[in-house]
């Protein structure tokens, strides 16, 4: 039974070097009794639901957790005509897709060459990702893929790629390489034919949001003083709207689903760093101060922004979870434990997030939360020894329910986690019906891939690999 709960940094930079990594309402509000009994079928329902409760301890509605391999897994999604495959890098470093049971496994790639981090277009069957010095385009097709078929965008063995995020459009794939003057961002238009590649921008480090429109970026770079950017560029790499000021301690700034609203955090007249949400008019309302790094995220449904930072001496810089309401400018704590990273689902509905056992802070070493830059834990023994925790909170109520505990893979802990906020805009984690979530994890010795179901939280082992990621649609 799960305890009862009440409702990091390396510069992308370091990792280039270091690298060179609810059904549909989960976890919903049970319904009010009343809907219950409009009828006889429902009021029989009721009486089985009752008898159900009755042989259940309360909590497991609440908070269930399960250290269970299970060999079948249920369809998930797909019933609708999506595009519901997950796409993983193989032991051996190649690119393959596969249905969420594990099965249908493509192999997209054949080469001699480490494949990383692919990354799906919006409402397609095309994925882009990075293969050594380049970068390629191709899509999940049941088609005997060769080499010639996948479309290389970009090549330099002087400055290698390492990130890529596609436009809400998908006409244009930006990303990062390394640059002489620190790290270039890109942009390539793979829309009707490719199009020549554009550097936009070059900073260290360097985050950045699409608008839903795909006409601008806000784009964050530097740390401080005169070398640090905030500010909306254009496709073109020009200024759009200005400056936004001082750029305070955080990494991806964020555009609202509407496009209505910008979050980023920016130092006020003392120096402090502070969350600051911008309308579309320029009107700014400037939040509390914080700590440490800040983290934010927009719900992909509505105007609705999820933000956290770290307690002093949290361990891997956790923090408390909170929600925004730009509209009332209202700040709601939605779970008071040390999230260290956090993941909408599609639909809005839910927010999975990854904490630290408190039995594991015997092995940690952990910076001062006040420093500039996401709080990162050097673990001083083997990735392997270093557990977590997965858990699911409803947005709506508040309610969370532990879903796993594992051992994350070494790619997952180290190139992933310290940077959520930036893959979370590029890259999945949840199904596109919102009903599961796709991890890494060490299981016999083996890096393996797991689908967690929201609405029973089992572990599923599908298919040996490094890091996965779902389709959008």
């Amino acid at each position: 039974m799960a305890a009862e709960k009440v409702p990091q940094e390396r510069t992308i930079q370091h990792q280039v070097l270091e690298y060179m990594e609810e059904s549909q309402n989960p976890i919903e509000e049970e319904s009010a009794p009343g809907r219950f009994l409009g009828n006889w079928r429902s009021c029989l329902l009721l009486v089985v639901m009752l008898f159900g409760i009755l042989a259940t301890p309360v909590a497991v509605f609440y908070r269930s957790y399960s250290d269970q391999t299970e060999i079948r897994l249920p369809t998930i999604g797909g019933d609708d005509g999506t595009i519901d495959r997950i796409a993983f890098i193989t032991p051996d470093h190649q690119l393959a897709t596969m249905s969420p049971d594990g099965g249908d496994v493509r192999r997209l790639t054949e080469m001699n060459r480490r494949f990383e981090f692919p990354a799906w277009a919006p409402g397609g069957n095309r994925l882009a990702v990075i293969g050594g010095d380049k970068v390629y385009v191709l899509h999940d097709s049941n088609g005997d893929l060769g080499q010639s078929q996948l479309m290389h965008i970009y090549e330099n063995s002087q400055e290698l790629p390492f990130y890529l995020y596609w436009s809400p459009d998908g006409q244009y794939v930006s990303f990062l390489a390394s640059h002489p003057e620190g790290i270039a961002l890109h942009l390539a238009g793979v829309g009707n034919g490719l199009s020549p590649v554009e550097m936009l921008a070059v900073g260290q480090p360097f985050y950045w949001d699409w608008a839903p429109l795909a006409d601008r970026l806000l784009i964050h770079s530097g740390t401080s003083g005169a070398d640090a950017r905030l500010e909306l560029i254009d496709l073109d790499g020009q200024t759009a709207d200005g400056e936004l000021g001082d750029p305070g301690a955080f990494q991806a700034p964020g555009i609202s689903r509407s496009g209505n609203f910008q979050a980023f955090a920016a130092l006020d007249d003392e120096g402090r760093s502070r969350l600051v949400i911008q309308g579309e008019n320029g009107e700014r309302e400037v939040h509390e101060a914080h700590i440490g790094q800040l983290a934010m995220n927009w719900s992909p449904a509505s105007d609705v922004l999820a933000y956290l930072s770290p307690r002093l001496g949290a361990r891997l810089g956790g923090g408390p979870l909170r929600l925004l309401d730009p509209a009332t400018n209202e700040s709601k704590l939605l779970s008071n434990e040390n999230a260290m990273a956090f993941f909408w689902s599609p639909n809005g509905r839910t927010i999975a997030y990854f904490t630290l056992p408190e039995e594991d802070d015997s092995h940690l070493r952990v910076a001062e939360a006040r420093s500039i830059g996401r709080v990162v834990a050097r673990a001083q023994k083997q990735s392997s020894d270093l557990r977590l925790e997965l858990w699911a909170v409803n947005v709506s109520s508040g309610n969370q329910r532990r879903l796993a505990r594992f051992v994350p893979t070494n790619l997952f802990l180290r190139q992933f986690l310290p940077f959520f906020d930036q893959y979370s805009l590029s890259h999945r984690i949840w199904s596109p019906d919102s009903d599961a979530l796709v991890i890494p994890l060490i299981e016999d010795g083996r890096s393996q891939i797991a689908v967690v179901p929201i609405s029973r939280g089992s572990v599923q082992l599908v298919a040996d690999g490094e890091i996965a990621f779902w389709s959008h649609q």
